[in-house]
């Protein structure tokens, strides 16, 4: 999973842009964390779901085919921030995997990943009800925004995160 993603700073332009991809120092330590519970608390633009969004990729496609869980606080804030900034993350790495191929159901909200052998699934679900979070084992997941959402969707995720067949969590 370490070598999916660039790992060394990103290169940046002169307007303090990203033209090149890499993680930032406080993301290279999220990413390398062997905790099972990660977080990473920074201000605004300080690339949360930008590293969510690769996370979720590479440990989606590593434990495939054991589905990787995002929870969005709501179905419209995961279609301006999550669903984006994982579609980007494909677009570009298609660039440099001509190998890699992907889907996105609309009406599901799921992203089916195929990359070699690997065939992998990234639900985006909504925190609104947390117990419409019941049900699936999943091999890992991701809470954007935690901290705006409620206590009760941290406890439905942590007790979906048990798929046995997961390597990564």
């Amino acid at each position: 999973m370490s070598h999916f993603w660039r790992l060394e700073d990103p290169v940046l332009a002169e307007d303090g842009t990203v033209q090149l991809g890499g993680m930032f120092e406080h993301q290279r330590k999220l990413w390398s964390s062997k905790k099972f519970i990660k977080a990473l608390v920074t201000g605004y633009g300080g690339g949360k779901t930008l590293i969510g969004g690769k996370r979720a990729i590479a440990v989606a496609l590593h434990n495939a085919p054991s589905p990787f869980l995002c929870v969005s606080p709501t179905y419209k804030m995961a279609r301006r921030t999550l669903v984006p900034t994982i579609k980007n993350l494909l677009d570009g790495k298609q660039t440099v995997l001509p190998g890699l191929m992907y889907k996105f159901n609309k009406s599901e909200f799921e992203f089916t990943i195929r990359y070699g052998d690997r065939e992998a699934s990234i639900w985006v679900v909504s925190g609104e009800d947390p117990d419409s979070l019941k049900g699936p084992n999943i091999g890992a997941a991701l809470i954007d925004e935690p901290f705006i959402q409620d206590r009760a969707v941290f406890d439905q995720v942590l007790a979906r995160v048990r798929d046995p067949s997961a390597a990564l969590k």
